[in-house]
């Protein structure tokens, strides 16, 4: 028995060059246990997880290589019968949420089509996670619940915690006239640490006691006053946190804890001394973080580690962007006009709004390989000013955007690695918005979360995990006023 459908690989060019294509119906499974997974393993190849008796089909699933390569085994190993039972079931799940059931015939009386539990729930990520920088920021904790983290008009913290599916009352996290902009990530023990871009200029720390405890200690300091105006946090294949900052005199720089989990910082690596006005993050298929960043000048340049958690980085690469492509005047309180997020086969995908108000895409056209030739169009000039990416538990890509009049719309890719879908849904009407972040729920669903015209932030999630399909019923998660416009 083996699966009955065969994807090619090429697909995973179409990313602009489809962009043309309407969505087609996803199917209703998009995930499954292990339990599951074995019964599919038992009846395909009497649970022999390294198979491969020259049919063409390989692995306790029975996988063949076209659809091996297209979901991306081979950051794994060339055949699945050489992969772990683990990475067998990672891939299954991309080919479960993009073809369906149907895939195996195997799948009657095993329960695959109606089975949605996470096969491996302790996973919150790859090796390497950049974390979540905006207002609100986010992380989900050891208790598979969101925490958001919003910068308040009068510059304090605070905070609210998952409840119930939606957001609960709002706390203070820090007091006011301590705080510009926050950004959270998940250290190497599971808890949640909170970096805040001080009004100073400093960077001060807070982690949370014991992973999932909602519980944070005392604030340290990372970064001395004026040492930045930007600040991100990520965290690096050996589990290391970072913190990258953009300096007040253009510079970017970049300190590391000196062990996993410690919070004890290193000293910090000078990547460049100037001409940068902000940096996005994105993590590579291999578990390198790679560098947008936005110059003086509009255009984009980027940089990588030269391998895995050894935070030494290659020189940067001009001409990402050229020179003019971005908009550097737009405020901190009104987004970003560059995101970055992984595609369902670990290639990394860019967004940007032009200078124009256009939106453009450029992405890797394999994983940790090199980048599409030029921008695909996603939106005409005037369209946004600015701009957040999710990836759905189905391994789509969500795009929302503020738009130049304040509305806000999401675009979705109709597959897993693209095409995107041509039709923008609209979330919000205009003048309702002026900045958009991403979150993921601790369900797996996202969220959209806006900062108001009023200064307030309300939040719309989707249906179900890995619909890409928002609800236009926005939960209000601050009142207005809450929150900085300006």
């Amino acid at each position: 028995m083996h699966p009955v459908t065969h994807r090619v690989s090429t697909l995973l060019l179409t990313l602009t060059a489809g962009l043309s294509l309407t969505a087609t119906a996803a199917p209703p499974a998009s995930a499954a246990s292990v339990a599951t997974w074995d019964k599919v393993a038992q009846c395909e190849s009497g649970g022999n997880w390294s198979i491969n008796t020259g049919n063409g089909y390989y692995g306790g699933l029975q996988i063949n290589l076209t659809n091996w390569q297209h979901y991306g085994g081979t950051d794994y190993a060339a055949r699945p019968d050489l992969a772990g039972k683990k990475q067998q079931i990672l891939i299954a799940e991309k080919i479960l949420a993009d073809q369906g059931a149907g895939a195996w015939s195997c799948a009657a009386n095993t329960g695959l089509s109606t089975d949605t539990a996470d096969p491996y729930p302790e996973d919150t990520g790859p090796v390497a996670m950049i974390g979540d920088t905006g207002n609100p920021a986010a992380a989900v904790l050891g208790d598979r619940r969101a925490q958001v983290f919003l910068v308040q008009g009068n510059g304090g913290l605070a905070t609210a915690n998952e409840s119930g599916g939606g957001w609960g009352s709002l706390s203070s996290f820090a007091e006011a006239g301590t705080a510009k902009s926050v950004s959270t990530a998940v250290d190497s023990k599971g808890r949640a640490v909170v970096f805040a871009l001080q009004s100073n200029g400093g960077v001060a720390t807070r982690t949370e006691s014991a992973a999932g405890s909602h519980s944070f200690g005392n604030w340290s300091f990372v970064a001395e006053a004026g040492a930045a105006v930007q600040a991100t946090a990520v965290r690096f294949a050996d589990g290391r946190l970072g913190l990258v900052v953009v300096q007040s005199n253009g510079g970017v720089a970049v300190r590391a804890e000196s062990t996993p989990g410690s919070g004890r910082w290193g000293a910090w690596t000078i990547l460049t001394s100037d001409g940068v006005k902000s940096v996005t993050a994105g993590v590579e298929a291999d578990g390198r973080i790679h560098l947008f960043a936005l110059q003086t000048n509009g255009g984009v340049a980027e940089t990588t580690e030269t391998a895995p958690g050894t935070a030494a980085w290659r020189g940067w690469s001009g001409g990402f962007a050229p020179a003019g492509a971005l908009s550097t005047s737009l405020p901190a309180a009104q987004g970003s006009s560059i995101a970055v997020a992984g595609l369902a086969n670990g290639a990394l995908s860019v967004v940007i709004v032009q200078s124009n108000g256009g939106v453009s895409t450029r992405y890797q056209t394999s994983p940790g390989g090199p980048w599409s030739a030029d921008w695909g169009s996603l939106a005409p000039a005037g369209a946004a000013k600015s701009a957040a990416l999710a990836r759905h538990k189905d391994g789509r890509l969500s795009l929302v955007v503020v738009q130049s009049n304040g509305g806000v719309t999401s675009l979705v890719e109709s597959t897993p690695n693209g095409p995107w879908n041509e039709s923008w849904r609209s979330l919000a009407p205009a003048q309702a918005a002026v900045s958009v972040n991403t979150v993921l729920l601790g369900d797996g669903r996202v969220d959209a979360l806006v900062v108001q015209s009023n200064g307030g932030v309300a939040g719309a999630a989707e249906t179900s995990p890995g619909s890409g399909v928002y609800t236009t019923d926005w939960e209000q998660v601050a009142p207005a006023g809450a929150v900085s416009t300006s």
